[in-house]
């Protein structure tokens, strides 16, 4: 099996947790990472994600996202197809990184 998490989720585990819902998504993201960790999965990274970190600007979470991505196994490479793919989710409201993640996670 193999897990693409954008961004949001990788960080997501390092916000403030003084929300329930906040925990609980921090508690879904450890989930699948710790999947990964023991072998019965496969984190999977992108182009869109290495972009994504280095436009990051708080060390920290940089650091964090980078720790994650270094377990990956596989890289997924932008195509053509991704890109008109990614665009179709735009027509639909979806911010356009976002849906290059969701065309990415589907490739």
């Amino acid at each position: 099996m193999k897990i693409y998490l954008d961004l949001c989720a990788i960080q997501r585990p390092l916000d403030t947790q003084n929300q329930v819902r906040i925990v609980l998504e921090s508690e879904a993201v450890w989930g699948p990472i710790s999947y990964c960790e023991h072998g019965c999965a496969e984190i999977v990274c992108s182009e869109a994600l290495l972009y994504e970190v280095e436009q990051g600007n708080l060390a920290v979470r940089r650091e964090h996202a980078v720790a994650v991505l270094a377990k990956a196994r596989s890289m997924i490479e932008v195509t053509d197809g991704d890109k008109e793919r990614a665009a179709e989710f735009v027509r639909y409201g979806i911010k356009p990184l976002d849906a290059l993640h969701l065309a990415l996670g589907e490739s």
